[in-house]
């Protein structure tokens, strides 16, 4: 019980007592008071308070109920939304870590052609991330890749569309980053969209 309802209900048995002390001590013969009347408007009044107090009440509880409901929902979806975006940019980050382990392996088969498809996959992904760590390493890789198919005199050919997505990858986010034990490694933008250029468009 809160301190208002305490409150209330003493001071209603006071409001009783009294008026029965009232009515002990001043008989109705004298004052010409009709003290059991009083005494019950006392009552009907307090008894018609509280239960308009807790119709009141009531209606407050349900205001407060719709009100938090509409906040769970409203928290469910908000939820559900960041559950959404994580699971997504987890299938990125699995894809360009993917992207970059075939690319290495294809290269170190000689397998050129499907060393850069995998390096196109990855640029993608690693743009949809905005993430500059594996974009970076792109960069290097496909640097890489475009060096030692041209020494081997191997022709390398993408579509317009593919070549695009490496384009805008090393315009956008190519930058200065540091490798484990190598240091600072500074991406020459210029140099590796030269280098994209020496692929053939099919």
């Amino acid at each position: 019980m809160n301190k208002f309802w305490l409150a209330t209900i003493l001071s209603l048995v006071a409001i009783v007592l009294g008026m029965i002390a009232i009515a002990v001590n001043y008989p109705s013969n004298n004052l010409n008071v009709d003290y059991i009347g009083v005494l019950f408007g006392v009552l009907s009044f307090g008894l018609t308070f509280l239960i308009g107090w807790n119709i009141y009440q009531l209606i407050d509880f349900r205001e407060k109920e719709n009100h938090l409901d509409e906040r769970f929902k409203l928290m469910g979806k908000k939820y559900d939304d960041a559950l959404k975006q994580a699971k997504k940019e987890l299938r990125l980050e699995n894809s360009c870590d993917l992207s970059i382990n075939c690319s290495a392996d294809f290269m170190e088969r000689k397998m050129y052609k499907e060393a850069l498809g995998c390096l196109v996959g990855g640029m993608k992904a690693a743009t949809q991330l905005n993430n500059d760590i594996y974009i970076n390493t792109i960069c290097v890789n496909l640097s890489s890749l475009i060096e030692r198919a041209t020494s081997e005199g191997i022709e390398l050919t993408l579509s317009d569309e593919c070549k695009q997505i490496l384009r805008m990858g090393v315009v956008n986010h190519a930058s200065e980053f540091k490798v484990e034990n190598m240091g600072s490694v500074k991406i020459d933008k210029e140099d590796l969209l030269d280098k994209i250029k020496l692929i053939k468009t099919v």
